[in-house]
């Protein structure tokens, strides 16, 4: 008997002598393969079970609830055991906060619905199956439905659930949420189909009718009933607007590829509309179905010449250039466009397609060589989002930039290009990348104590990590202790290159030690330093004092002044609440093993049912930090910590 207490065995009060081989992760599948043996008794298997539910840690029932999981998950192998339903029901309990309105923390839901997934099915599915014939609450019922059909493909009563409330259902937001539902688990079941079918014909809601349009796409594939019926709504005209007609058609299409009565309706929906931007999604999705290109180009042509709005030609001739390469039409229209329209954003919309589409094109060159950036800033913005985007290698653009950056007048072009610089593909272009850098380090030469030479060097460590002109400057700027965020931007921009200093070394202490303050702008000013050092070997002891100054900063933010005097109001409550989290779910990111004692030891006072009623957002940001402890550490050494 008690076999066991080889993996675990509590003493209350004696750590040294107790066995608590259940929380080491190399134990796990020797424990499950104990539950699946058949040389051992069930009395002994829920023993087993029954210890590991009943574990009292003494520390926050961190390591109780992962005593909890693992007889849950060993239900899967002995699904006999007489506790199975009051386990399952708690895992329900702790997975969804609609059940109760107990504290649940984001972390223990998270955990305890992922072992639902590996737990006893059956039970979790008769848990479900329960909970959907018992509950009065139609959000309970919906999510009950999901997660019912997640578990067990296909269920009735799930299914049945979710039919029920679309009927009955007014609210529209609730009527989207079942259909989204009712996509996500009813894939090919008839029911499902004939509800939907049976929506779409009474509602006269747009938005829901393209909800219903995604649902069938995602059931009904093959389904000839479907594609009848959607073949009928788009012959008699029964859709509400050119975008229902166009969402008919390719639901249509995507149910029964290459269907005539979807093609024709393509063409036409194209060919009728006034709107621009729906004129662009169809032709931008014939594209991507590889539709009858020739079709497209001749309803585009044929809008091009009759259509007066200027924003229909220059979206038509976009898309022209885009399947005809070289279509002289789109290319005038564009040209047109540039020279005649008041309109200052077509004019830049057809400066990027004339750069995007005919590049070389002698006309664009021209138009290029001439347009004076000064007076046009049309002309800047279409060159700088077509580098931006397209990651231009042309050496025209780099040269455009890099006289710009020189020669501009404006500190706001001259920043545009610095920063654009970066843009620039310079794979296997090894002459534009060294026409960069020589030309950012002649810049920061000449510019010398200008602001705009923090811009410059960050670009230039981007190009080439180990520039010591860039880096020397960033050194200097540190050394004659600029203004704060100046000093704050330079030593971003070493760290994120891996540069070592003592300057940086004193100013990244001085930054987290002298932050005294809870508002969320010297919290970021605290955290922002964390991930860029914790993986440099050479700012190993400066993240350990780092972290010893945050936490001291997030344990006295958790006892704010605004308790204590009336400074804070309703919203910077909540703003100071949630950057809390904020602030708990940086330091995850770069505890090491050595600082996870100190966590728990200077936090766990604050984890108490007073601090959830002073705000939910703080009890969390505390419960992360521990919760995560509990996951990396033994349970002596976190009962150590605990009790210090």
């Amino acid at each position: 008997m008690n076999e066991y207490k080889r993996f675990f065995n509590h003493i209350p009060g004696n750590l040294e002598q107790s066995n608590y081989r259940i929380f080491e992760p190399d134990s796990k599948a020797e424990i499950l393969y104990w539950f699946s043996r058949e040389d051992i008794s069930n009395i002994q298997k829920d023993e087993f079970i029954k210890a590991l539910i009943n574990f009292d840690d003494g520390c926050g029932n961190f390591y109780r609830h992962r005593a909890y999981f693992l007889a849950a998950e060993a239900l899967r192998y002995f699904p006999e055991s007489y506790l199975g339903d009051v386990i399952v029901n708690q895992l329900l309990n702790w997975s969804y906060v609609y059940f109760s309105w107990q504290i649940i923390p984001k972390p223990l839901q998270a955990a305890a619905r992922e072992v639902l997934k590996v737990t006893d099915p059956k039970r979790v599915v008769e848990a479900f199956t329960n909970l959907l014939h018992t509950t009065t609450s139609r959000v309970t019922l919906r999510q009950a439905s999901v997660e019912l059909g997640k578990l067990d493909a296909g269920n009735k009563t799930a299914i049945a659930a979710l039919i029920l409330l679309l009927d009955v259902s007014k609210d529209e937001h609730t009527q989207q949420r079942v259909i989204d539902s009712l996509a996500s688990i009813g894939h090919a079941n008839e029911n499902v189909v004939q509800a939907l079918i049976s929506f779409l014909t009474k509602t006269s809601n747009v938005s829901l009718c393209w909800n219903i349009m995604t649902a069938l796409g995602a059931v009904a594939k093959g389904n000839q009933q479907v594609i009848i019926a959607l073949s009928e709504r788009l012959k008699n005209n029964a859709c509400h607007n050119d975008n229902d007609y166009f969402k008919t058609a390719v639901t249509l299409w995507e149910l029964n590829p290459d269907n005539l009565v979807a093609k024709d309706s393509f063409v036409k929906v194209l060919a009728v509309t006034n709107d621009f931007d729906l004129v662009s999604i169809i032709a931008d999705y014939l594209l991507k179905i590889d539709f009858d290109s020739q079709a497209v180009i001749a309803v585009l042509s044929q809008k091009l010449a009759e259509h007066e709005s200027e924003h229909i030609r220059i979206t038509c001739a976009s898309h022209l250039a885009k399947l005809d390469f070289g279509n002289p039409t789109a290319k005038q229209t564009l040209i047109q466009i540039i020279s005649n329209s008041k309109d200052s954003c077509l004019e830049y919309q057809a400066f990027r397609y004339l750069l995007q589409f005919f590049p070389s094109d002698e006309d664009t060159v021209y138009i290029f060589g001439t347009t004076q950036i000064s007076e046009n800033r049309c002309f800047f913005g279409a060159i700088a989002k077509n580098i931006e985007d397209n990651g231009s290698t042309n050496q025209i653009s780099i040269d455009f930039l890099i006289f710009n950056m020189h020669e501009s007048p404006s500190k706001d072009d001259c920043h545009t290009a610095i920063n654009l610089l970066r843009y620039v593909d310079l794979t296997d272009d090894t002459l534009g990348r060294n026409k960069i850098i020589t030309a950012l380090i002649a810049f920061l030469q000449k510019n010398q104590g200008d602001i705009i030479c923090l811009s410059a060097s960050d670009t230039l460590l981007t190009i080439d990590p180990n520039n010591q002109t860039a880096i020397n400057l960033l050194v200097e700027v540190l050394e004659v202790n600029r203004s704060e965020w100046v000093c704050r931007a330079a030593i971003s921009m070493l760290l994120q290159v891996g540069y070592y200093n003592e300057k940086i070394v004193e100013k990244l202490i001085d930054s987290v030690s002298t932050q005294k303050s809870c508002c969320s702008d010297d919290m970021w000013k605290v955290s922002r330093y964390l991930e860029l050092i914790k993986d440099n070997q050479n700012y190993t002891n400066v993240l350990d004092t780092i972290v010893a100054h945050y936490l001291e900063f997030f344990h006295n933010c958790l006892t704010p002044r605004y308790e204590e005097e009336d400074i804070i109001n309703p919203w910077q409550f909540f703003s100071y609440s949630y950057h809390l989290v904020e602030l708990s779910e940086k330091l995850l990111h770069v505890l090491q093993p050595q600082h996870l004692p100190q966590v728990v030891t200077s936090l766990k006072s604050h984890l108490n049912k007073s601090s959830y009623n002073s705000t939910s957002y703080r009890y969390e940001a505390i419960y992360n930090l521990i919760y995560h402890c509990a996951q990396n550490m033994s349970y002596v050494d976190f009962c150590h910590a605990w009790q210090h």
